[in-house]
């Protein structure tokens, strides 16, 4: 139903997945027919919450299986994976990976980098999956707003941000850009314009220059913080001024709202 409107108004319906996150805190009962019940050595437990064991190779093919389905299913006009990879630090856990590493590490390579190979594996093999099916069908991320801090990476951007796509989430979002893995790219540049650690301003310019003839680039908006009680998310003019500077960097593809429901309150006169 949802496609049928949406392609009644010329709008695209883009499916958004979340592949790795199998319970949230939130969920009290699993189905009896969810694969931790059949195959509980495949999830890693962290704070309270389930994860596919992004290591395992038939995770990553059952993540495909069900990719195939929903590409097969429905006439969606693109899939779009959310930004959990590995998962975000919560102090004193730990993600519990050793095991597998040890099994799966043929490469010998280090734990960080066997975990960013692990997640462009499955990037690949979500794009690879789509296109066999469906070429025409746009495979899109939108991950953290940055991908890695210059004090880190000469190519990074000039940020101070303690949470990085690359060095924290495992997440090598410039390699799947540069390698076509993906057609688009919302990065969360959830921040305001002057920001100490992640300045707006730097961080959407950063992004432009990684949109190619292969990937598209489009600026995800911190909708949900206008108004919100902070001095710079309460000027009337942050978040007007963040979408004129996405709409003249034509490079950018534009801008996304998360999310549509904050639109019902007060956005200090945003229309």
């Amino acid at each position: 139903w949802m496609i049928d409107e949406c392609h009644k108004r010329n709008m695209e319906l883009h499916a958004w997945i979340n592949p790795y996150r199998a319970k949230t805190k939130g969920t009290a009962v699993l189905s009896p027919l969810h694969p931790y019940n059949k195959n509980p050595e495949r999830f890693v437990t962290y704070a309270d919450q389930l994860y596919f064991n992004p290591g395992m190779p038939e995770n990553r093919k059952y993540i495909c299986q069900i990719v195939r389905d929903i590409v097969n299913r429905y006439d969606i006009d693109a899939l779009h994976m959310d930004d959990y990879f590995y998962p975000y630090p919560v102090k004193n856990e730990t993600f519990d990976d050793k095991e597998t590493y040890l099994r799966h590490n043929t490469s010998k390579l280090s734990l960080d980098d066997w975990r960013r190979d692990n997640v462009n594996k499955v990037i690949k093999q979500i794009n690879d999956t789509i296109k066999t099916i469906k070429p025409w069908v746009a495979f899109g991320v939108s991950p953290f707003g940055v991908w890695r801090n210059k004090s880190d990476d000469e190519r990074g951007s000039n940020t101070r941000a303690g949470i990085t796509n690359y060095d924290i989430l495992y997440a090598d979002v410039a390699k799947w850009i540069d390698s076509g893995w993906i057609d688009y790219v919302v990065p969360q540049i959830y921040w305001a314009s002057g920001n100490k650690a992640a300045d707006f301003d730097e961080l959407y310019k950063w992004w432009a220059n990684y949109s190619n003839a292969k990937s598209q680039v489009f600026v995800g908006h911190a909708i949900f913080k206008v108004n919100s009680g902070s001095k710079e998310w309460n000027n009337p003019e942050e978040m007007p001024s963040q979408i004129d500077k996405v709409r003249a960097n034509d490079r950018l593809g534009g801008s996304v709202f998360f999310s549509y429901r904050q639109f019902n309150r007060d956005l200090l006169g945003l229309e």
